[in-house]
């Protein structure tokens, strides 16, 4: 207690020009730097969400403006929402079809084992922070929501009630299983020519060079959903590109709040919500919108 005191004292931040309250805290120190949360706490919280960023594991910040106006957003609402900084594996280099395979893997596993930090600190301190530990839904944007499924899947963490991805995708479904699955949200464009929108190759790399990752997005991932019987959204901008990595943050936090109450709520629902954008794409959609 001593030592959460003295780190609320030293980074506490009131942003009056943008209504935003938060707390920095720093959550571990790894590679001889400090890695940092900013927590913003809600009144009586009905959950709590942990934010994790984008920028293809070699740059992105935290302290983006949408991200922390998401962020207080959803403490306005009653969602502790923790931002979180991590471990850039790839800084000053790149995530595309250059980078070989096992450096992008290990990129996602250093992001992934910072997330585990993060909720291990969170657990710790529950219940200072006002933390309910059945309640904390994981969250990530682009190469963060690749962490974020990485971190539940891969590593195997059981710490969280529920998860929403922004334009990701995992490295192997096998890893869901019906013992391991818990309440997902997805957001995804069919003409997202980054992160495939159902099963492809990474930045739809040639299949022969080096950086040729299969990844399976949120298409196949809701079907493997669908079929293990566990709760699943999905929302599929027909046409749309990589900007679902954003987008939910400015225009979808009704529906996000709706989904973590949904899921609070142990109850069982498949939905699928498709968007016209009313722009064609060639790229594979598994059907959904080029039927």
């Amino acid at each position: 207690m001593k030592n959460i005191i003295s780190t609320f004292a030293v980074f506490f931040f009131v942003c009056s020009a943008a209504a935003q309250t938060y707390i920095t805290h720093i959550y571990s120190s790894k590679d001889g730097v400090d890695l940092e949360l900013d927590f913003y706490p809600a009144e009586n919280p009905e959950a709590t969400l942990i934010f994790v960023h984008g920028g293809g594991f070699y740059s992105g910040t935290r302290k983006e403006e949408n991200i922390m106006h998401f962020c207080d957003s959803l403490a306005q609402a009653g969602i502790n929402a923790v931002n979180i900084s991590y471990r850039l594996h790839l800084y000053g280099q790149s995530f595309h079809c250059d980078q070989p395979v096992k450096n992008k893997i290990r990129a996602i596993e250093v992001a992934a084992e910072d997330i585990l930090s993060v909720t291990d600190y969170l657990l710790q301190n529950a219940e200072e922070l006002h933390i309910d530990a059945e309640k904390i839904v994981l969250m990530g944007s682009s190469a963060g929501a690749e962490a974020a499924l990485y971190a539940k899947y891969d590593l195997e963490s059981s710490a969280f009630s529920a998860l929403i991805s922004c334009a990701g995708a995992s490295t192997d479904i096998s890893k869901i299983t019906k013992a391991s699955a818990i309440p997902t949200l997805m957001f995804h464009g069919t003409c997202d020519a980054l992160v495939p929108y159902d099963k492809g190759i990474h930045h739809y790399c040639p299949p022969n060079s080096v950086g040729a990752m299969d990844l399976f997005g949120a298409y196949s991932i809701y079907q493997k959903m669908v079929d293990l019987d566990v709760s699943v959204e999905l929302v599929t901008a027909c046409g749309g590109k990589h900007g679902s990595a954003v987008t939910p943050l400015e225009k979808d936090i009704p529906l996000i709040l709706e989904f973590i109450r949904r899921a609070n709520s142990k109850g069982h629902f498949t939905i699928h919500e498709i968007r016209e954008t009313g722009r064609t794409c060639t790229l594979p959609d598994g059907g959904v919108c080029n039927d």
